[in-house]
């Protein structure tokens, strides 16, 4: 307990003294009108710890107006966070339409370079068949010729042509020493030249003919020409032929190993 301020106290008593006190009540209307004995009083009555509640309590007023303060510029930071948030995401939403809108026109010309290039490659596919059949021409028109410099023909003939069946295979094809696919296959072949040996027995080529000679085409000259001589019954030889106007090591070995011939005709556009 507190030390009390004494003279204080009884100097409001002494003024107190001056009104009659018949109530608890009057003690009460005196110290309401006497700051002095009313602090003296609290002093006296009230303890250390109820004395320091009312600072206390300002103190917690004071903290709690802080507290307040700050949720509401917590609450308009949000606010604001809100709106960056909203702009964030329309910003987003747009972008995701300028993505999606560029997404379609690169789709759009993936496609249509596709297109084009399809159509290139069949232009490409055209261009060079149309090279081909006319290289194929070109090599019919001097086969005989070649096959009597370069095999040793007597009077040869061109007798099939890919694109102009003569009456040599239409026979041989109708052949029963041969299967049906065999022979579907035999009558695709490019060309076939047939002469006679120096000794005058009958002898056949048949030939593969193609600007770059690959190795599909000496296959296709060795089986065709195997199916050529079974269905002539063994009865005359059939060399295997691939004209080109070039071709690569890898496929020069393979025919060697295959037996077929190779021979080298340039192309028109070879020449000087």
């Amino acid at each position: 307990m507190g030390s009390t301020n004494y003279g204080s106290v009884n100097t409001a008593m002494t003024m107190a003294s001056q009104t009659p006190i018949r109530t608890f009540q009057d003690i009460l209307d005196i110290m309401a009108a006497n700051p002095e004995l009313r602090a003296s009083m609290r002093q006296h009555v009230l303890d250390e710890e109820a004395r320091r509640l009312p600072a206390a309590y300002q103190r917690l007023a004071e903290s709690q107006t802080e507290m307040q303060e700050a949720i509401n510029r917590l609450t308009a930071e949000m606010a604001e966070l809100r709106e960056i948030v909203a702009r964030l995401s329309a910003e987003v939403a747009e972008l995701r339409e300028i993505v999606t809108r560029l997404v379609e026109t690169v789709s759009h010309i993936v496609a249509r370079q596709d297109r084009m290039e399809r159509r290139a490659a069949v232009t490409a596919g055209h261009l060079a068949r149309i090279a081909g059949s006319q290289y194929e021409q070109a090599i019919a028109a001097i086969a005989p010729r070649i096959a009597r410099e370069e095999l040793n023909f007597i009077a040869p003939a061109v007798t099939h042509r890919a694109w102009q069946t003569g009456a040599f295979v239409a026979d041989a094809v109708n052949s029963p020493s041969i299967t049906t696919r065999q022979a579907a296959d035999l009558n695709r072949a490019d060309l076939v030249i047939s002469g006679r040996t120096p000794d005058n027995q009958p002898i056949h080529a048949l030939a593969e003919v193609s600007i770059t000679i690959h190795e599909g085409d000496i296959q296709r000259a060795h089986r065709r020409a195997q199916i050529l001589r079974a269905a002539l019954d063994d009865q005359a030889p059939v060399i295997p032929v691939a004209f080109g106007d070039h071709l690569d090591t890898e496929v020069d070995a393979a025919a060697r190993v295959m037996g077929v011939q190779v021979l080298i005709v340039p192309a028109e556009d070879d020449e000087v």
